[in-house]
């Protein structure tokens, strides 16, 4: 799918990415890089958002170094500070969503 998005600038959108994340089994499971990438750049099309060829934005290096970190703390200790920068920005912005009375759609593996 996204192959073919940025390579022939072909619309794409998600349908069910944090369902999938959440209930993903174990952490580790190495098919969870793959799924946070599009569910980070790919718009959900449930949400009513525009299919579109995703664009990587700068949010995903450290996104996606949070994650490796929570798949293998023991391999990867010097992603410690980053996964902690995420997760703290991830919840400043949900209780910033929860206080405007919405639900976040927040950027951690946890969809």
């Amino acid at each position: 799918m996204l192959t073919a998005a940025v390579h022939h600038r072909i619309p794409t959108a998600r349908v069910g990415t944090g369902t999938v994340l959440r209930r993903l089994a174990p952490y580790e499971n190495s098919n969870r890089v793959p799924l946070v990438i599009v569910d980070h750049i790919v718009p959900e099309l449930e949400a009513g958002a525009a299919p579109r060829p995703p664009e990587a934005p700068a949010t995903l290096q450290p996104l996606l170094e949070a994650v490796g970190y929570g798949m293998q703390p023991a391999r990867y200790p010097w992603l410690r500070p980053g996964a902690v920068r995420v997760l703290s920005e991830a919840a400043r912005d949900a209780g910033a969503a929860q206080e405007g009375g919405r639900t976040p759609r927040t950027s951690t593996p946890s969809g």
